[in-house]
């Protein structure tokens, strides 16, 4: 049996549900922040999905390179030895 001025610590579980009351409570008080939380995302993709549709893409050639020997290779790690 526990001493009459000890406290049982709460668990996870308990504190995550008053953080989540908390954060309710706070929307709550603060309409026009919680409005500008759930607009502004909204708006800034409508205006780069608006942005995106007025934009035609371009259809580019592949570009090939050449191959490199892998004995051309040793040399790189001269010059990236000197640069760390």
């Amino acid at each position: 049996m526990r001493a009459r001025g000890e406290r049982k610590e709460a668990g996870s579980w308990v504190k995550f549900r008053l953080l989540m009351w908390k954060n309710f409570v706070q929307q709550l008080r603060h309409p026009v922040q919680t409005a500008a939380e759930l607009l502004l995302p909204v708006l800034t993709m409508s205006l780069v999905l608006v942005l995106r549709s007025q934009i035609d893409p371009e259809v580019l050639e592949t570009r090939t390179y050449p191959p490199i020997p892998a004995h051309t290779l040793n040399y790189s790690v001269t010059v990236l030895n000197a640069v760390g």
